[in-house]
């Protein structure tokens, strides 16, 4: 069996985007097939995604986003 690269490659996703020339190069540095799968975002996936959300979803996504936008020091410089 000839070893292969599965990649689950989403447009909506900067990693996707970042990881594609690498894995191309190592595709052929390697010679080793990368076969792509594309992901669907879930609203295609399943248009009923947003309909069954629980109904704290948008708390959620703006604690979420509070989160993620609040300076963090790392564990070695709090110390």
């Amino acid at each position: 069996m000839t070893p292969c690269v599965d990649v689950y490659w989403s447009f909506r996703s900067p990693y996707s985007y970042l990881a594609t020339a690498r894995l191309r190069s190592l595709s052929e540095v390697l010679d080793i097939p990368i076969r792509a799968h594309i992901v669907r975002p879930i609203a295609l996936r399943d248009p009923e995604f947003f309909v069954r959300a629980d109904s704290r979803w948008v708390d959620y996504v703006r604690a979420d986003a509070a989160r993620e936008r609040s300076p963090r020091l790392c564990s070695a410089a709090r110390s």
